[in-house]
């Protein structure tokens, strides 16, 4: 049985570092690792705005899992856990919001509105 290819990086994707334990990790979101953590939790992360307050850990987990992914392919869902403590916990969890936030796709100034109007316009 030969072993799957691995799926190239995009090099436009934009990514996210952040410091674990002294090493450092990339977080970027594509689409599979959106379909991976929805996978993981059942939720559909792209009606779910990312909340701590009622994020259950295994959520959590496998939100960061999925982020790590498609950088470090080679990274588990138990490694990925063991990254994370009660002490970086609130370390992460911005990084996860700035990967999310870096993956949508901006708005430029002179793309219309969803009403149709024009920038000019308004």
């Amino acid at each position: 049985m030969s072993k799957k290819p691995a799926i190239p990086i995009n090099p436009t994707l934009p990514k996210v570092s952040i410091e674990v334990n002294g090493a450092t990790y990339y977080l970027a979101f594509d689409f599979n690792a959106l379909c991976v953590a929805e996978e993981a939790t059942g939720q559909n992360l792209l009606q779910r705005v990312f909340d701590l307050r009622d994020m259950p850990s295994r959520t959590f987990r496998a939100i960061f899992y999925a982020a790590l992914l498609k950088v470090q392919p080679e990274m588990t869902v138990e490694q990925a856990g063991a990254l994370i403590t009660p002490g970086n916990f609130d370390t992460i969890y911005p990084k996860l919001v700035e990967a999310w936030l870096e993956s949508v796709p901006k708005q430029d100034d002179k793309s219309p509105d969803p009403n149709g109007e024009t920038p000019e316009a308004k």
